[in-house]
């Protein structure tokens, strides 16, 4: 009872991000894949999308974290929130993203999702993608940013209990 005059009053309220639907992943795929983005932001989202990672971490990805043979993607813990090294398993259409980013730009810079103009992605002052390219409207016309989409229905969960992505997942939390 005596902390909170000590405190003061407290005005901050948390507002954490929509997740998108699962049912609508595809067609917001499909909605970035049609704008007139940078192919950068456009592999980059896709990319997103298939491996639930935060946007920083797909921003300042490194061609040198990526093993394409194994299809995994090896985040140093330097760069992830949890300063621990972290591994994400990759899709077949993940590799295929990859390949299509080595061709943008010079191809010769270290990340991965480089256009040759920007160091990472371009847009907002955290390497977002431009407003017109932030998520869509999501339940009941609310917007839904990227960070919506590392909750996209069950796909955590599901990995984590499941197949080869469960297997990755598991020896990642030992």
């Amino acid at each position: 009872a005596r902390v909170l005059p000590v405190l003061g009053k407290q005005n901050e309220v948390v507002r954490h991000m929509l997740a998108l639907p699962h049912r609508d992943v595809s067609a917001a795929v499909g909605t970035v894949r049609a704008s007139d983005g940078s192919e950068a932001v456009k592999l980059a989202f896709e990319f997103l999308v298939l491996t639930a990672a935060r946007w920083g971490e797909v921003r300042w990805a490194r061609c040198t974290e990526m093993d394409t043979e194994a299809h995994v993607w090896t985040i140093p813990a330097a760069r992830m929130k949890a300063n621990r090294e972290h591994r994400v398993p990759l899709t077949r259409r993940a590799v295929e993203i990859l390949g299509a980013a080595r061709t943008l730009g010079d191809g010769a810079g270290p990340l991965v999702f480089a256009d040759g103009e920007l160091p990472g992605l371009g847009g907002g002052g955290d390497g977002a993608p431009s407003r017109g390219h932030r998520g869509g409207a999501g339940a009941r016309g609310r917007q839904q940013g990227r960070g919506g989409l590392r909750a996209v229905g069950p796909i955590r969960t599901a990995a984590a209990a499941h197949g080869p992505l469960g297997r990755v997942h598991r020896e990642n939390q030992s």
